[in-house]
């Protein structure tokens, strides 16, 4: 059973201590393919739920993945051909 189940079944004041945890947890924005994004979200749901890092994910398929890799690579490569 992952901690999103579990958490349902504790008590009030148990899930309102959860829910500060998750609100502490560092926030990340995740862009996922879309094969794998049921068990990234249910992993994601169970670092929310221990308080690990809140992710914000977005389901764009590996094409996109894989443009927005070669367009941040190519960006820092102009950067540091400014740089140098």
């Amino acid at each position: 059973m992952c901690l999103v189940c579990k958490a349902a079944c504790l008590s009030a004041p148990a899930l309102r201590l959860a829910a500060v945890a998750a609100a502490a947890a560092p926030a990340l924005n995740a862009a996922v393919a879309t094969f794998p994004a049921p068990i990234d979200l249910r992993w994601f749901a169970d670092f929310a739920a221990m308080g690990v890092a809140r992710v914000n994910d977005q389901s764009v398929g590996t094409g996109a993945g894989v443009r927005q890799f070669v367009l941040l690579r190519k960006a820092r490569a102009a950067v540091a051909r400014i740089g140098a």
